[in-house]
């Protein structure tokens, strides 16, 4: 059984013994997770004698049982739970127990700072802004946040995305379309989880359970696909970087925009519009934003509306969506000296 495991996935776990031996297979497991499926045993043998308790004594071979679990999403960021084995020797009379211990951990993203007013500097060059203060989000879980930022109102502001960015996001797209599908001709089993896969490219990210529940089950599905089988893994790897390679030199143009990717790491935040920008439709205006958030286990978490910022634009440029956030959980003092 793995060490840990993100909040709402599954994971796996198994017990092998002595072929030769005939035994009482017995799993015991918290609240906190459930048994999704069970491999290698007769299903009318499943014994529960009380809740969170698997006996299992008939198999469909001898030697291996294997399971799948999966966590739920829990108040706490960060939950050790422990999942008790057991195997008793019906051949020999003797019992052996174990312990394993798996951290189930996610995201739990906490405001420090929403600044009530903030002014909009024109960077060098008058096309984008900078914010003299930024909101500051920290990520204080183990897991990556994936959070996508709306605004409240349209009131004063207006939201869409970087031309150049979403340029590079079209031509991105469609070079790995024309790619993959040639990759579907050379591996015909594999047509279906590519198609799907194209398609999510194509589509915006739906932010509501049926949405989640898409994209999860086309990336288990790819997943699964390049995990059996390691020479379509290297041709759909070399699909995608060869369609990025070939569009990349409009990211290294913008700055701003490669700040952001270098500072994932660190935050553990994935800004999934982060192409977009804000302008302003005078020069000071009311900011209401709210933010969706999901993880890698694509778990609900509640919306969270931020308090209003009053923004004073200095001169024109659109702000750049990412530019919004220090999601450090230091803050930059070099970029804000630099602000400054």
């Amino acid at each position: 059984m793995p060490d840990t495991s993100i909040q709402g996935d599954n994971f796996p776990a198994h017990v092998i013994w002595d072929k030769s031996e005939t035994v009482k297979i017995r799993v015991k497991y918290p609240d906190a997770l459930e048994v999704k499926e069970v491999f290698n045993v007769v299903p009318a043998s499943v014994r529960t004698p009380e809740n969170g308790v698997l006996e299992f004594t008939n198999f469909v071979m001898n030697g291996y049982v294997g399971f799948v679990l999966r966590s739920k999403r829990l108040e706490a960021a960060l939950v050790r739970e422990q999942v008790a084995f057991e195997i008793e020797s019906l051949t020999k009379a003797s019992t052996e127990r174990y312990q394993k211990e798996i951290s189930l951990f996610r995201p739990a993203l906490e405001l420090i700072n929403v600044p009530p007013r903030v002014r909009a500097r024109p960077q060098p060059g008058g096309r984008f802004a900078r914010l003299d203060e930024k909101i500051r989000i920290r990520n204080t879980g183990d897991g990556t946040a994936i959070i996508q930022v709306e605004l409240q109102s349209e009131e004063g502001f207006e939201k869409r995305t970087l031309a150049e960015l979403d340029d590079f996001r079209k031509h991105f797209i469609d070079d790995v379309g024309i790619k993959l599908t040639a990759l579907s001709v050379e591996e015909p089993t594999r047509t279906n989880v590519i198609l799907r896969f194209l398609k999510l490219q194509r589509t915006p990210f739906i932010f509501n359970e049926e949405g989640k529940a898409e994209t999860k089950s086309i990336f288990d599905d790819l997943v699964k696909a390049l995990q059996d089988d390691e020479n379509f893994m290297e041709k759909f790897a070399s699909s995608l970087a060869t369609a990025f390679l070939k569009n990349m030199q409009v990211l290294t143009e913008i700055n701003s925009f490669m700040e952001y990717l270098n500072s994932i790491g660190e935050g553990r935040v994935i800004l999934l519009n982060s192409t977009d920008v804000i302008r302003a439709k005078k020069p000071s205006g009311l900011l209401r934003l709210k933010i969706r958030i999901t993880d890698l286990a694509y778990n609900d978490y509640p919306l969270v509306e931020l308090p209003p910022i009053v923004v004073r634009w200095e001169g024109t440029g659109d702000l750049p969506v990412h530019m919004l956030f220090d999601w450090r959980n230091k803050p930059n003092l070099v970029a804000r000296k630099k602000d400054e």
